[in-house]
């Protein structure tokens, strides 16, 4: 796969994936979890990362993954500036159902990006997870690349404020 900037990339994507990823730069997102604030920044820090790996199954994995999002998200009733987004990993993969043909195009393999993209958050909570969910989680052929794009997509701010992810691709 290619590497492009972000930008540039997503100008090459179906119609209905830019205008989410346009859509993304309004949704907002719980400051705690995410530092980088909007889902658009989120998703564009969440590619350059994934570019890195030169795995063009991260990479269109990053363009999918928080998708849904932009359907689902919304402020909590009580607790001012955090945002839920519950369910989004399920709307998510229904777009990814939708570009199956883009994606295998792009040199991914359409059935891990669906399971990265379905899991992704699973992996965020897999310590506290009871062995035998863990279990289903680790038999699947693509639980490595799992693994590694959820390393990606746990970003971290340093000191200076700058956004890093705990992966060390570099």
């Amino acid at each position: 796969m290619e590497k492009i900037k972000f930008e540039q990339f997503i100008k090459t994507t179906p119609q209905e994936i830019k205008a989410l990823i346009e859509k993304s730069k309004n949704i907002n997102q719980t400051l705690a979890y995410h530092n980088e604030g909007c889902v658009y920044n989120h998703i564009e820090i969440t590619y350059e990362i994934a570019l890195k790996t030169e795995d063009a199954d991260l990479i269109i994995s990053a363009i999918f993954h928080d998708l849904g999002k932009m359907e689902c998200t919304k402020s909590h009733p009580t607790r001012p500036d955090v945002w839920t987004a519950y369910g989004h990993e399920y709307i998510s993969t229904q777009i990814l159902k939708r570009h199956r043909e883009w994606i295998v195009e792009q040199g991914a393999n359409y059935n891990n990006v669906f399971f990265i993209v379905e899991n992704h958050m699973r992996m965020h909570l897999y310590n506290e997870m009871r062995k035998v969910k863990q279990d289903k989680l680790n038999v699947h052929s693509c639980f490595e690349k799992l693994a590694a794009f959820a390393k990606i997509d746990k970003m971290i701010a340093n000191k200076e404020g700058a956004l890093t992810s705990e992966t060390h691709l570099e």
